[in-house]
């Protein structure tokens, strides 16, 4: 075997024996951003538990969500979801709205003139302030999305409230969802 393909074989089942001693063996978390440390030389940000300082010293925003169902008419339903991911790699903040009717005891997609009525601030670590707001339509579908923030850093602090309608129908308006983080 050539010298690289032992080394590599030696990571893996070191890796599958959680064998955390191999100084090969890069330890993250998965909050951590870890493309841009990985560009910005790091060899992991964990060492027995502990989390590791690098270059930008502002620490990363929790995740958070605020999900519930808004019931209106006779069998229909907002179901509202409202959340800030952290995927180590990947982070986002989105808001989702599906208009649902009840059919045979089951929850299904209906059709409706949907809308997401948002205000997002937010600051991405290290990195300057951020102020999306609106609204977002979609007629004749039973889903709705608004992503304000999507990238492979994370965020360092954010406020993001939405309320989410079905303009077919006047009691289709849920109440105020709201996530934070820092603020």
């Amino acid at each position: 075997m050539h010298g690289l393909q032992c080394f590599t074989i030696q990571v893996y089942n070191d890796l599958v024996n959680a064998n955390i001693d191999n100084t090969a063996i890069m330890k993250f978390s998965t909050n951590d951003e870890v493309l841009t440390l990985l560009e910005e030389g790091s060899t992991g940000t964990m060492t027995n538990g502990k989390v590791q300082g690098l270059f930008c010293k502002e620490k990363n925003a929790d995740k958070d969500d605020d999900d519930d169902f808004h019931y209106y008419g006779d069998g229909y339903r907002l179901k509202c979801e409202l959340n800030y991911t952290t995927l180590g790699v990947y982070f986002k903040l989105r808001a989702k709205v599906t208009n649902q009717v009840k059919n045979l005891g089951i929850w299904m997609g209906q059709q409706g003139s949907l809308r997401i009525e948002f205000f997002a601030d937010y600051k991405p670590k290290c990195r300057d302030w951020n102020t999306k707001q609106g609204n977002v339509y979609e007629y004749y579908d039973n889903e709705l999305k608004r992503i304000p923030y999507e990238a492979t850093r994370a965020l360092h602090k954010y406020t993001y409230r939405t309320r989410y309608y079905n303009q077919a129908s006047s009691e289709a308006i849920s109440r105020l969802h709201e996530i934070k983080y820092g603020m």
